[in-house]
């Protein structure tokens, strides 16, 4: 692609005072490219606690998941993301991996302050380059 030709293009429908994020997935191949539309619906989330999902972008992985201080809390299929899930406001050890058979793509400790949603961001491809984000949601 050039510099000015678009990477992705489509048409979407969105509901008036929703949120959602985007997710482009694929490789350099435009016809292997996608778009997915998530819908970020943040629950209510008590004190003392934050909430977190996953959002999975990773080729070669069919499913992963999202494993918090040792309990495995959330999964996502390829292109989507899982719910948000109430998890305690505070440093958390965290570890992201391949459903199929464990392997580690993320692991590491994140903060997670009281009353904030967060998405973790999962994107690359296995046994060449993964990348973890975390975005506030709220």
């Amino acid at each position: 692609n050039s510099p000015s030709e678009p990477v992705y293009s489509t048409n979407l429908a969105i509901a008036k005072d929703q949120l959602y994020s985007l997710l482009l997935i694929g490789s350099e191949d435009t016809a292997n490219r996608s778009v997915r539309l998530i819908q970020d619906v943040i629950p209510e989330i008590p004190k003392g606690s934050a909430a977190v999902r996953v959002v999975h972008g990773v080729n070669d992985a069919t499913s992963i998941r999202l494993i918090a201080s040792g309990d495995s809390i959330a999964s996502a299929e390829k292109g989507s993301a899982s719910s948000y899930v109430i998890v305690t406001a505070g440093p958390q050890t965290v570890r992201v991996e391949r459903s199929a058979d464990s392997l580690n793509l993320f692991s590491g400790t994140i903060e997670f302050a009281s009353g904030k949603a967060y998405t973790l961001l999962v994107a690359g491809e296995i046994e060449y380059f993964t990348k973890t984000s975390q975005f506030l949601d709220n």
